[in-house]
């Protein structure tokens, strides 16, 4: 699937075994190509009947404030992009922001909200310093240095399969049970019905991120990572006649900071 305007490629999604680069790039272009005569039916549908875009003006900026929220804040936003752990750098970042606005507080009262931005744009200028020019990510690390890595299998007696995968502060427990042919996920749609002999469910709770919320029913984002889980194990799958059982993996996020559908994979893939 490819999506983009006129001029250039928004999103790309797909699956399949190993290609060329030069070949997934022409299947990139080939399908821009293939959007044009689309586009162009809707910029004159556009010309025709649509309405005049609003034009967007920019708040204006306060060159004082930001020069003196980014005296104040260069130094502790330093020291917070220095920290390696996500929930001791998000603690001693939303200090440093307290601090930069009630230093500010006397001559700026009720303008946090601008304070914020300046203080923003900083972060980003100090990450992007940090990259180009030290050659460093925010956690201290370099462009080919990987998080610690921490694989165990079997932890769990009950079910046919088990891993815990662990890299940096991401980890994820990974269960796999086999049932028999009756076990498949029966899939109703409008094409008629089908049965799928893998399922790959996928969750993610809130205390895997800090937050303290009520447990509920699947979001879009704990079925879409799921369904891109299952997409990524699917070619290593053994065939139905090699392999007759129904497989159902979940994935538990424990801990998440980046990437845990591919650490539920991971984890897959182990247990």
């Amino acid at each position: 699937i490819v999506a983009g305007t006129k001029t250039a490629v928004v999103m790309v999604e797909g699956d399949g075994k190993f290609v060329s680069e030069d070949d997934m790039l022409e299947a990139i272009f080939f399908g821009h190509r293939s959007l044009q005569p689309i586009i162009d039916m809707q910029i004159e549908m556009r010309e025709a009947v649509g309405k005049e875009k609003r034009h967007f003006l920019p708040a204006e900026r306060d060159e004082r404030l930001i020069k003196k929220a980014t005296a104040i804040g260069e130094p502790l936003i330093k020291e917070v992009l220095s920290y390696g752990e996500k929930m001791v750098r998000q603690k001693k970042r939303s200090n440093a922001i307290d601090y930069i606005i009630e230093s500010l507080k006397e001559e700026y009262e009720d303008r946090g909200r601008e304070i914020k931005d300046a203080i923003y744009d900083l972060e980003k200028r100090l990450a992007r310093h940090m990259i180009l020019k030290e050659g460093k990510r925010i956690d201290g690390r370099s462009f080919n240095e990987v998080r610690p890595i921490e694989c165990l299998v079997g932890i769990l007696p009950r079910v046919h399969g088990t891993a815990l995968f662990t890299r940096g502060e991401t980890q994820a427990m990974v269960l796999t049970t086999l049932g028999t042919e009756r076990d498949e996920q029966k899939i109703e749609s409008i094409y008629g019905d089908s049965y799928r002999k893998f399922t790959f469910h996928y969750n993610f709770p809130p205390f895997s991120v800090g937050e303290a919320k009520r447990l509920g029913a699947p979001g879009r984002r704990e079925i879409g990572h799921g369904a891109l889980a299952r997409r990524a194990l699917l070619p290593v799958l053994l065939e139905k006649e090699d392999f007759p059982y129904t497989v159902r993996v979940v994935s538990e996020i424990l801990e998440s900071n980046g990437s845990s559908s591919m650490a539920s994979v991971c984890g897959a893939s182990l247990s």
